[in-house]
């Protein structure tokens, strides 16, 4: 099934079709799905996108749907990167869960690049780090912390089997879940590790915590040639007082225009759409890319593919 060209509709669609025959579920933990599969890590795999080796356990919907489309399951959010990093880059992968978005920015952004990728949840930080060391990707370093404003010690609740559904936005009080101890480091942890003149993407995914993070990534964010990617979830932000909308202000005041991005049909295959974004209130939830019209990296990487759209 990784070898079925599935950027072509017609084959897309043939693999999903397929995929559900196998009972590979959808995007979502289904237990009765899940526990159907061999428990454990699987031998490694080569990506297709990316041509990273990955170890993936079948029981985890995403992970499943990996291991059989050789892709990661956010496939908007890796076909933007692969248009917008260039070899040299610089990639702060912030809710780096086990990796898999790392993969797709090292390959890159190669070895001249610089990555950083910090994960908070121990088991996910492990897997994490033997995904990095599998690939022999030396210009990555995987930090076992979360970012915030400030640095200090927070309770990161886990709910299920999938690692990426952990959130410091929760209590011990709050939930069912279980829950560990986990370190949170300022900014400057990432402003010490880069370089401010070099092209610098940022995604950030940490299920509620993403104002937190951005509020502490200030001095990163005046930097020139920077972009960055936030999803925003606005239910999750409300859990700590914020919101979506607080997060576009937040990056307007910073001098960012907002864009959207999305896979759309084309006539005979799938492609990136990337468009200017002014819907601040909506509530489902969805990625962000943040840029600023007047930096290189705006010019010369993202405003082609948003004419490309126009034409």
């Amino acid at each position: 099934m990784r070898r079925m060209p599935i950027r072509m509709r017609r084959a897309w669609v043939w693999w999903e079709r397929l995929y559900m025959r196998l009972g590979g579920g959808g995007y979502a933990e289904d237990p009765a799905i899940d526990q159907r599969w061999p428990a454990g890590l699987q031998k490694p795999i080569r990506g297709r996108a990316h041509g990273m080796l990955m170890r993936l356990d079948l029981q985890d919907w995403a992970e499943r749907w990996a291991y059989f489309s050789g892709r990661y399951y956010q496939r908007p959010l890796g076909e933007l990167l692969g248009r917008v990093l260039r070899p040299g880059d610089q990639f702060v992968d912030i809710g780096a869960n086990i990796g898999m978005t790392s993969l797709i920015a090292a390959g890159r952004i190669g070895r001249g690049g610089v990555g950083l990728s910090y994960e908070p949840n121990p088991k996910a930080f492990q897997r994490l780090h033997d995904h990095l060391t599998l690939n022999e990707l030396a210009h990555f370093q995987a930090i076992p912390a979360g970012l915030g404003r400030q640095a200090q010690t927070a309770v990161l609740s886990l709910d299920g089997r999938h690692t990426g559904t952990g959130t410091l936005t929760l209590s011990a009080a709050a939930d069912t879940g279980q829950h560990t101890a986990v370190e949170i480091r300022s900014a400057q942890d990432v402003a010490g590790r880069l370089d401010s003149s070099r092209p610098t993407l940022v995604k950030i995914d940490v299920e509620g915590y993403e104002y937190e993070v951005l509020c502490g990534l200030k001095p990163v964010l005046d930097w020139p040639e920077v972009m960055v990617v936030v999803e925003i979830t606005d239910q999750a932000l409300r859990r700590l007082g914020q919101s979506g909308p607080e997060v576009y202000r937040l990056m307007e005041e910073h001098g960012y225009i907002a864009h959207r991005f999305k896979i759309e049909q084309r006539r005979w295959r799938w492609d990136l759409r990337v468009w200017p974004s002014t819907d601040r209130q909506d509530s489902a939830q969805h990625d962000a890319l943040f840029a600023r019209k007047s930096s290189r990296v705006y010019v010369e990487r993202l405003r082609p593919l948003i004419n490309l759209q126009a034409e």
